[in-house]
């Protein structure tokens, strides 16, 4: 299972770094301030480089819920990890950045 989930890092980490570039100007819901470069960590704010991090190593931890969740049906494991997935690559990292970056 590590090799799995180191796997499931690097995939998640190269994506949310290609989607991270594509945006010139960070995300396209906010403007950047220019005016304050030592908030920014290259092409990310802190915020979004903390929620970077959550979303590259805390949300591929669903490969292991077959081995946590023994005895439950596949069905509920496979829902249970895809919620886990989108509350922890959308809704967790998006609230965390809002709050460190202050927007």
């Amino acid at each position: 299972m590590d090799k799995l989930y180191w796997g499931a890092v690097a995939i998640f980490a190269i994506g949310w770094y290609i989607e991270q570039r594509m945006y010139v100007d960070g995300y396209t819901r906010r403007k950047r301030d220019l005016y304050k470069p030592i908030d920014y960590l290259g092409l990310f704010s802190i915020g979004e480089f903390v929620g970077y991090l959550i979303r590259s190593l805390v949300a591929p931890a669903f490969v292991w819920f077959p081995d946590i969740l023994l005895g439950l049906p596949d069905n509920l494991i496979q829902a249970i990890a895809a919620v886990w997935l989108v509350v922890m690559s959308i809704f967790v990292p998006t609230v965390i950045e809002r709050a460190i970056d202050g927007f």
